[in-house]
């Protein structure tokens, strides 16, 4: 059976230890209740079990005690921690970190009252209070004195930043590093600025008018002077040019002529397509590229041909480097063939390629794996 109970309130926790303590001569120090009872979460049992672990080692328990039973981080750094990160003061963050592991504080720990604390502040700016009992008069002197100077908009997301810190440095093999990586990135938000405000600075900027063009006197051809109107325009030729020289006529290379494609613009196709897959580059330097009907053959002779296959089988990606290479001859190609040429001479009887089976093979795609003389 599972019982549900409320949490008892800070104030009255607070009020209950503080009744203990005094009756059973116990000295505390008021920061010290603040940190039990928080540390409680609203649990009185858990409030008494830290109180006896507590006075079991001495009469006159400090701020310090508890601190160092629960591993919990003094008040004071958190406010300077959030007044750092609030005015982007990145080099005092790294200082407070490092204070922080000199002093032996558990990052986790520090990290999750860093994001109750954030929390607390914007909520508090959002009710327009910081009368929350369970902050100390610490606290409550820095909201007091911070909070007018924030907007909800600068606080809701150092919250929402401080929420990823706590997440990684809960999971990270190094609490330090995660913490500082975090903390600057959050600082980097004290340069926004909320958008009610720029659309204030802009609606306060003084806009100067000039006339518009418009507003100049038109003149009408009739009050005009004779000789200031000519009787006829001089015709000017079509072909005319200020500066009397020919324009030279572009040589354009027709998209459907058939050759080897030119070499510069081969490399600069295959070094586009290094990028994304550099061993089909490098395979690519081997074939000899020529187009004919509107399609691109890539030959590989001798011991080249190797490689062939293997082409054939990932082409995709230089089709995409010929849509995309500004060259018309390129991007006109309808499809690859992939061929082998043979070696002119035969060294162990077998019959060499014929242009009409290269044809053969150019159409389909294919290639001959061996060949041999048949005695009829």
């Amino acid at each position: 059976q599972h019982l549900s109970f409320k949490r008892v309130p800070f104030a009255e926790m607070k009020e209950h230890i503080i009744h203990i303590t005094s009756e059973e001569g116990i000295g505390i120090s008021g920061q010290a209740v603040d940190m039990i009872v928080r540390a409680a979460d609203g649990s009185m049992r858990d409030a008494l079990t830290l109180l006896d672990q507590l006075s079991a080692f001495s009469e006159q328990i400090t701020d310090t005690d508890v601190r160092d039973l629960l591993g919990v981080t003094d008040v004071d750094r958190i406010i300077k921690m959030t007044d750092a990160l609030l005015r982007g003061d990145r080099k005092e963050i790294i200082s407070l970190v490092d204070r922080l592991y000199d002093s032996g504080t558990d990052f986790r720990a520090f990290t999750r009252e860093f994001l109750q604390f954030i929390r607390t502040l914007l909520i508090s700016k959002i009710t327009s209070s910081a009368e929350d009992a369970s902050l100390s008069d610490i606290e409550k002197d820095f909201m007091a004195k911070t909070l007018p100077s924030v907007t909800e908009e600068e606080l809701t997301l150092l919250l929402s930043e401080a929420i990823k810190i706590e997440t990684e440095v809960r999971n990270a093999f190094s609490p330090r590093i995660a913490l500082e990586v975090g903390l600057i990135k959050a600082s980097l938000l004290s340069s926004l600025r909320p958008v009610g405000d720029i659309i204030k600075r802009i609606q306060g900027l003084k806009v100067t008018s000039h006339p518009a063009a418009t507003s100049l006197p038109k003149i009408s051809p009739e009050k005009l002077p004779p000789e200031a109107v000519p009787e006829k325009l001089p015709e000017v030729s079509p072909d005319y040019r200020m500066d009397n020289t020919e324009v030279p006529a572009l040589k354009v290379r027709e998209i459907s002529e058939d050759g080897p494609v030119d070499e510069g613009m081969w490399d600069k196709v295959l070094s586009t397509l290094g990028e994304q897959d550099h061993i089909l580059a490098s395979k690519l330097k081997h074939a000899e590229p020529v187009v004919k009907a509107g399609k691109l053959i890539l030959a590989f002779n001798g011991g080249h041909s190797i490689h062939s296959e293997s082409v054939q089988k990932n082409l995709e990606g230089l089709k995409t480097v010929l849509r995309d290479s500004g060259e018309p001859l390129l991007e006109a190609v309808k499809g690859i063939n992939v061929v082998q040429r043979s070696k002119k001479k035969s060294e162990n009887g077998r019959l060499l390629v014929t242009p009409e089976e290269e044809k053969v093979m150019e159409v389909f795609g294919g290639r001959i794996i061996d060949k041999r003389r048949t005695d009829v």
